[in-house]
């Protein structure tokens, strides 16, 4: 994940490039004793999880992230499963809200109630009739 999450998030775009230069960091581990192992990699909404099959991966991927730059501002960090940041999914209605776009909804609700809600993302939006739901990840 990004260094600065959740201010900064990963796109799809991003991660599949994250993915491709951890695998080409595995192409270079090719002739050398340790050869890491991995067991799952799921790219999440804003960030992706990689299971390794052992701590001696998890070491070497925590090892390397920092230093791949699959893009010139690249700034990663590894984390360990229980630090995986575990944002709240709320299905939100809001009453006669079909018109306002997805940021205008966000700015009502910091207006209203004493939340920052910069770090919300928007993963889905149901239009009912003039009204608006909207699915939330909430940090």
């Amino acid at each position: 994940m990004p260094k600065e999450y959740p201010t900064s998030v990963l796109s799809t775009t991003m991660m599949e490039l994250i993915e491709e230069s951890i695998l080409a960091k595995v192409v270079e581990q090719r002739k050398e004793k340790f050869k890491p192992k991995f067991t799952n990699c799921r790219f999440k909404s804003e960030f992706m999880v990689i299971k390794c099959q052992n701590e001696d991966t998890a070491e070497w991927l925590k090892g390397i992230a920092p230093k791949i730059k699959p893009w010139e501002t690249a700034d990663l960090m590894v984390v360990d499963s229980k630090s995986i940041p575990r944002p709240e999914i709320l299905a939100v209605f809001f009453p006669k809200s079909g018109k306002n776009d997805n940021e205008t909804i966000l700015a009502l609700i910091e207006g209203h109630n004493d939340i920052a809600t910069d770090s919300w993302r928007v993963l889905k939006r149901k239009p009912i009739k003039n009204h608006a739901q909207l699915i939330l990840s909430v940090d």
